[in-house]
């Protein structure tokens, strides 16, 4: 049986983490959460992290330093920013940001599939 791609989610928000968390593990994903990113890190040490989606409100987040150091600690993952200011991030291309006013899970979850093509059947 073929590993599940493994997707790490954070986000200061436990039932966000749960939603997005279930929506993904249903399309074949393995799902690691945390509310913070040294912990995220510690629970993930060793994986071969595909995908992180990580809240601005997730605790201890930095923007760009926290996005360096996720890529390092995770080998340049592709990352997802669900963003709680209506400033748009720089550093992160377009299909990278979800206003959360604008919040479409089904956005990222859609990137994700596509990119991977999985199938367990």
């Amino acid at each position: 049986m073929p590993t599940r791609p493994k997707i790490l989610i954070l986000n200061a928000d436990d039932f966000m983490r749960e939603i997005i968390g279930n929506l993904l593990h249903k399309k074949g994903y393995y799902i690691i959460n945390a509310r913070c990113i040294n912990d995220a890190v510690k629970q993930a040490s060793g994986m071969d992290i595909k995908h992180i989606i990580m809240s601005t409100n997730c605790d201890e987040f930095k923007g760009k330093q926290s996005i360096n150091f996720l890529n390092v600690s995770f080998s340049n993952p592709d990352i997802f920013i669900i963003n709680e200011s209506k400033e748009n991030i720089s550093y992160l291309p377009k299909h990278a940001q979800v206003d959360i006013d604008k919040l479409s899970i089904q956005n990222i979850i859609n990137y994700i599939t596509d990119q991977e093509k999985i199938s367990f059947t």
